[in-house]
């Protein structure tokens, strides 16, 4: 099947004079043509939970541009990538988020080999990083069989929590109709629990993580209307929610003051961290509202690439931006978003809900 489709999209292309729509980038490359050495044995991610104390990185959207997009012309991003993660690896974080999408193509061996390759050579510690599903990680028959076979904690449930000194971190699969409606109703009872946790106590706040993005300006992307209509309304209401993180939109983005109750009128941020490496779109969706970040010098698009560090400060939450623009190797600290944590609570209940 895959085979197959490759073929079909290929003949399009050929019909619409597709295969010369690569002027000006590198030569696209099918990946079973790169040479790179396969890692064995494969690596098993996230073993290791992360301490009280140290910095958290987050980077979404790491895969590779396929053949057939770079034929149609999209960025093919293979530097920049090994630069972004040779740059996080070398500010040591004690784990490493990964917010979806980290393949083009969820059920391809050889995309996934180039994963591991990729983490190897930017001297990130495996054992460190962890992940939830994006929709390509998906793609083609909804199994997930190689994402759960590298990150076992996905085994036994596509969402995750752990607790990261005082906060409490939910990745949620944002990936409704893949999942498929009964669990994703169980997934909201889990969520239900959780906030419920916290607010009781059990943390100082709360950061949730998902893949797709409830608010964004890519023209390739809509904002999640099951986000919006089904986590938001949950998220806003808890008294300690302190940030959304998310991907997806291959950009970033900064969303503030949103309208949900609970959120309007709060400095709580909702951002987007999805420039990791795959095609970034070249300009924002026609209508769209501007984002917070355009105010602060991300106003050009097609936006950098870039990775979140979070700190926890004190009294605060701080969130730092990372970023790369094509065809550089410097990443350069961008933005510092500074979130305030209402003060810690007693000792309380333990955040943990059955998955």
């Amino acid at each position: 099947m895959p085979n197959l489709k490759r073929a079909v999209l290929s003949l399009g292309l050929v019909l619409t004079g597709g295969l010369t729509a690569c002027g000006g980038q590198p030569p696209c490359r099918p990946i079973h043509t790169l040479s790179f050495p396969v890692v064995t044995p494969r690596p098993a991610y996230g073993e290791v939970l992360p301490a009280a104390t140290g910095t958290l990185a987050v980077v979404g959207d790491l895969q590779r541009t396929s053949f057939e997009g770079c034929q149609l012309g999209n960025e093919v991003n293979d530097d920049e990538q090994r630069i972004l993660l040779a740059d996080l690896a070398r500010q040591g974080p004690l784990a490493t988020l990964l917010l979806g999408d980290l393949v083009f193509w969820g059920e391809s061996p050889e995309h996934w080999a180039y994963f591991d390759h990729l983490i190897a050579r930017s001297q990130l510690e495996p054992r460190r990083i962890f992940a939830l599903p994006g929709n390509h990680d998906y793609m083609l028959h909804d199994e997930l069989r190689e994402l759960k076979a590298r990150f076992p904690r996905l085994a036994r449930a596509t969402h995750d929590a752990f607790t990261w000194g005082g906060l409490r971190l939910l990745l949620l699969d944002a990936n409704r109709v893949a999942l498929g409606e009964p669990a994703w109703q169980r997934q909201l009872a889990w969520l239900d629990c959780e906030l419920a946790g916290v607010a009781r106590g059990c943390s100082r706040g709360v950061v949730l993580f998902t893949h797709q993005s409830p608010f964004t300006q890519s023209p390739w992307a809509e904002d999640d209307q099951n986000l919006q209509r089904d986590v938001l309304p949950r998220f806003c209401a808890n008294p300690r929610h302190t940030a959304f993180i998310s991907a997806h939109a291959h950009g970033y983005e900064r969303w503030q003051h949103v309208d949900v109750p609970g959120c309007r009128g709060s400095d709580t941020p909702f951002i987007v961290t999805a420039g990791g490496g795959g095609p970034r779109p070249p300009r924002r969706r026609r209508g769209a509202a501007h984002d917070a970040a355009q105010e602060h010098g991300f106003s050009a698009w097609p936006r950098p690439f870039n990775y979140l560090l979070l700190k926890q400060v004190d009294a605060l939450l701080r969130i730092e931006v990372h970023a790369l623009e094509k065809g550089e190797t410097s990443v350069d600290l961008a933005e510092t978003i500074d979130v305030s944590l209402p003060p810690a609570p007693p000792s309380g209940p333990a955040c943990e809900c059955a998955l």
